[in-house]
């Protein structure tokens, strides 16, 4: 599709400045959602096709001329109206379609053969979409206050829930708050020795913590990867002074 037929739904987040509270990396450079305008005939072929019959109606043109205009005129025609029929739907992407202003059904990649009376109103990205975020001064078990960043890939499963359910800009907001409050319920169980364990660690916790809190939009969450889990300066100073007890007592 042209440009000027779809329009591209982009995370909003990209050059932000970063907070001291929070910061996020979404997948701001891929478009996760193109929204479609316009129909689906050609309105320049078709006007062409016009032309042609206009001029072959009128003007005394010889029997072939006239023959070769008229061929000319289908051609045109089917030209320009050939989209509203077979609708290519790109790889790596799926088609929410709607008839009568009502969601219809969502169909897969490829050329795919529809009524005209039925748009196109939304292409989906099939493919995994990453989404980062850095939590500052969460609370671990026995009340350390560490910094954690994470970085998880989802996939939008039900792509009409997920237009009908929110927008783009919206689910930046819900995967912030969502990845935030799990984060926090996380490591509000764990001991801040335990917790320095989970760094650069996969976690199977907070996969299904995130897939629970935004399955509600079609989204399923892939992985979750601790990038890193950051403890107060003077928490480090006392588990290595501990650290050097226990040597020199030994």
């Amino acid at each position: 599709p042209s440009p000027s037929t779809w329009t591209s739904w982009k995370s909003p987040c990209a050059g932000r400045p970063r907070s001291s509270r929070a910061r996020t990396r979404p997948a701001a450079t891929r478009s996760w959602v193109l929204i479609r305008q316009g129909g689906r005939f050609s309105a320049g072929l078709l006007l062409i096709a016009a032309g042609i019959a206009a001029g072959v109606v009128l003007a005394p043109l010889p029997p072939l001329l006239t023959v070769a205009g008229l061929v000319a005129t289908v051609a045109f025609l089917v030209a320009g109206s050939a989209r509203a029929v077979l609708v290519p739907i790109p790889e790596g992407t799926k088609a929410v379609l709607a008839e009568r202003g009502k969601f219809l059904k969502v169909t897969g990649p490829g050329i795919q053969r529809v009524s005209p009376t039925v748009v196109v109103t939304h292409i989906v990205t099939s493919r995994e979409i990453p989404f980062g975020t850095f939590v500052r001064g969460a609370p671990t078990a026995d009340d350390v206050r560490i910094d954690a960043e994470i970085l998880f890939t989802f996939r939008i499963d039900e792509p009409g829930r997920f237009v009908y359910n929110t927008t783009a800009p919206d689910f930046d907001a819900v995967c912030l708050g969502a990845a935030q409050t799990v984060v926090r319920e996380v490591t509000r169980t764990l001991r801040s020795e335990q917790i320095l364990d989970v760094a650069g660690t996969e976690s199977e916790v907070l996969r299904e913590a995130l897939t629970a809190r935004l399955g509600r939009y079609g989204v399923a969450v892939v992985r979750v990867d601790v990038v890193r889990i950051d403890p107060p300066a003077d928490f480090l100073a006392t588990r290595e002074a501990r650290r050097l007890a226990v040597l020199r007592t030994s």
